[in-house]
């Protein structure tokens, strides 16, 4: 069975452990909150992975290794941007 998921995001670096093959459907900000939406296979015994997002401000530095780009969210006064710093194995 697939269900779509709601993770939190941290300003800066989160884990979140999702079932292998999670397709990340979008990032939003929901209220004050950067939340990413997966589709999510949930049968009790898929397999998990541990995945890295960071968030970055506009004008922030970023890393040289700053990952996948994501998406950008935006709120009142800021603009943050999203980037998957995990190699997802397809």
């Amino acid at each position: 069975m697939k269900t779509i998921l709601k993770f939190p995001l941290e300003i800066g670096t989160t884990e979140i452990c999702l079932p292998v093959g999670a397709q990340i459907l979008s990032v939003q900000a929901q209220g004050h909150i950067i939340c990413l939406w997966a589709i999510c296979t949930r049968n009790g015994d898929e397999e998990i992975e541990r995945r890295q997002f960071t968030v970055h401000g506009t004008g922030h530095r970023l890393p040289d290794n700053c990952g996948a780009y994501i998406a950008t969210v935006l709120q009142p006064f800021l603009a943050w941007h999203v980037f998957e710093t995990t190699e997802v194995k397809e």
